[in-house]
C-alpha cells in the first residue's frame, strides 16, 4: 500500500516483490496511503507486507503497534545506516527502534526574482528571511497591486506548508523531541505563523 506503477521506482519495487513472494501472493493498492483502509487492515489482523508511508507519520504508525520495528531486520541484512541523512532516520526512528527506510530528502529552496528586487530597491539579504520585521517590509516594497488585482505577489513566505520551517528558524518544532507531544500552542510556533 501507498505506492503505484506510474513511476519507474515503483515499478522496480513491484517486480522485486514479484520475484521475492511466491506466485500470487503479491497485491498491490496502488495511489497514496490511504490511512483508514490501512489502519482497517491492521486492526482486521490482513496488514499489508510493505507500505510507502510519509515519514512525519511513522512515529503515530509506531506508538499506535500498527507498524512493526524493522531495527533487527537492518542489522541481520547490515544496512548501512550511516549512508542517510540523520534527520531523515531520526523522523523513522521511535522509542530507539528503526520502523522505516528513509526514501528521498527534498530540500526546500528559496528563489528570488533578481529584476523585480532591483526595482523595489531591495537585494537577495533583505528577503534571507532570518530578519522577520526586514522581511515583512521588503514584502511590502514588493508587492504590488491595483483595482482589486495583484499584480506582483511580493515575498511568498509558503504558510501553511512550510510551518515547521519557519518555526524551526524561530528556535521551536511542532513536536516535542520524543515525537509524542504537539507543540503548536508553543509562541515561537504562533510568531512564525503570523
Amino acid at each position: 500500500m501507498g505506492f503505484g506503477l506510474d513511476d519507474e521506482i515503483g515499478q522496480v519495487r513491484y517486480d522485486l516483490a514479484e520475484e521475492t513472494v511466491p506466485e500470487d501472493d503479491v497485491q498491490l493498492t496502488e495511489g497514496g496511503l490511504d490511512m483508514q483502509r490501512f489502519l482497517s487492515s491492521v486492526a482486521a489482523g490482513e496488514e499489508p507486507g510493505l507500505i510507502r508511508v510519509d515519514r512525519t507519520q511513522v512515529g503515530t504508525l509506531a506508538s499506535r503497534g500498527a507498524i512493526m520495528p524493522l531495527t533487527d531486520c537492518m542489522e541481520a541484512e547490515e544496512v548501512d545506516t550511516s549512508v542517510f541523512v540523520e534527520s531523515a532516520l531520526s523522523q523513522v526512528t521511535f522509542d530507539g527502534e528503526v520502523y522505516g527506510i528513509p526514501e528521498f530528502n527534498t530540500v526546500q529552496l528559496t528563489m528570488t526574482n533578481q529584476a523585480l528586487l532591483e526595482e523595489a530597491g531591495l537585494s537577495v539579504e533583505d528577503v534571507d528571511g532570518s530578519d522577520r520585521e526586514a522581511l515583512a517590509q521588503a514584502n511590502e516594497q514588493l508587492h504590488e497591486s491595483g483595482g482589486g488585482s495583484i499584480d506582483v505577489i511580493g515575498y511568498d513566505s509558503k504558510l501553511p506548508e512550510f510551518l515547521r520551517l519557519w518555526a524551526k528558524v524561530g528556535g521551536a518544532d511542532l513536536l516535542s523531541e520524543d515525537g509524542r507531544t504537539a507543540q503548536l500552542d508553543d509562541p515561537a510556533v504562533l510568531e512564525a505563523l503570523e
